[in-house]
């Protein structure tokens, strides 16, 4: 609604200036080869506010005609004629202004001076109607790429949140399957780990609405995720953070590095009979901001070690940072997997 009234706000502003800028003109252009009378004042600002109106009913009849989405030919033969016919019209009722207001005889009136302003008023109102065209078809334009982008955004948002939808209980039914493992061998602990789920647990439904977190938020959780994990490995499960501290507040998209940390126990550590350790270290390269997960491990020529959790955050680091993020997974060592992918600071996502 606001929108609407900016547009008719501006489009008075511009008539009435512009047709007013006309008048002006006029009164120049005659000042420059005879005198300026009332009476002469009086027929160019009625002939400004004729055209202010008949280029009004002319903007009535491109909208209800909807002649702006008509093709450029029928669009030229319907303006052409609208064009003429207000000409005549507007300049005839002039000639009636001279006939009555200075009685001027038919024989006297300068019937060729009555063509030429038809002339003269017909290109004035082709401008206008040029002008007016050129202004719609750029304002279509724009409220098209508005509202393509709008779509995008919403398209995006549901794949997020469908994407979040699979995340969240993969998660969590792995973090069960260890609690249920506990249950009969050691309650104790068991019931450590089930507290520890519960704050898994509010994390994630706190962030099933959200787009992205401070990585600060993140690696909250992820601390209390390998505390969890290392319930049921034990010394098997070694962890270090190295965190640069002008990292912690920039914005990821949740559960990403949970995931890749989650990634790294599953197929990494809990392979091996002697366990190994998961660092995880950020730093600020230029304009973005690098996160390696390296864990104890060997990603086999012939696995597929992308599965649901990584696909995943591979294509919600894609929705909310476009092509500047990337996720990749690779053999550093003959020991060490390195889960790395990069975000740009804030101010730089798509």
């Amino acid at each position: 609604m606001s929108e609407i009234k900016n547009h008719n706000k501006a489009y008075w502003t511009c008539q009435i200036l512009g047709w007013g800028i006309y008048g002006l003109l006029n009164t120049v252009f005659l000042s420059a080869f005879q005198t300026i009378t009332a009476q002469n004042l009086g027929i160019i600002v009625f002939g400004s506010v004729q055209l202010l109106l008949w280029t009004h009913l002319l903007r009535t009849i491109f909208k209800k005609r909807h002649w702006v989405t008509l093709p450029l030919w029928k669009l030229f033969i319907r303006v052409l004629i609208a064009d003429l016919v207000i000409a005549i019209i507007s300049q005839s009722i002039q000639v009636f202004g001279y006939f009555y207001i200075d009685e001027i005889s038919f024989e006297q009136f300068r019937w060729k001076l009555y063509g030429i302003q038809i002339l003269n008023t017909n290109f004035i109102l082709w401008i206008w109607s040029l002008l007016y065209v050129i202004f719609h078809m750029f304002d279509i334009t724009k409220r098209g790429e508005r509202e393509k982008w709008e779509l995008q955004t919403a398209v995006k948002e549901a794949e997020l949140m469908a994407l979040k939808a699979q995340i969240n209980p993969h998660f969590l039914f792995n973090s069960l399957n260890n609690i249920r493992a506990l249950v009969i061998e050691n309650p104790e602990r068991a019931r450590d780990m089930i507290s520890k789920l519960s704050e898994l647990f509010r994390y994630a439904l706190q962030v099933s609405n959200t787009r992205s977190v401070s990585l600060k938020e993140e690696l909250a959780i992820v601390k209390n995720y390998l505390q969890l994990e290392a319930t049921q490995l034990e010394d098997r499960l070694r962890y270090r953070f190295d965190i640069a501290p002008e990292t912690r507040q920039v914005e990821i998209p949740p559960m990403t590095v949970q995931t890749l940390v989650e990634n790294a126990i599953r197929h990494g550590i809990a392979q091996h009979p002697d366990g190994g350790e998961i660092s995880i270290r950020t730093t600020l390269q230029q304009t973005v901001m690098v996160v390696c997960i390296v864990n104890t491990g060997q990603i086999k020529n012939n696995a597929t070690n992308d599965g649901i959790g990584l696909q995943n955050t591979r294509e919600r680091l894609r929705l909310l940072f476009g092509n500047t993020a990337q996720l990749t997974v690779e053999n550093i060592s003959q020991n060490q997997v390195c889960a790395k992918f990069q975000v740009p600071l804030t101010g730089q996502q798509t």
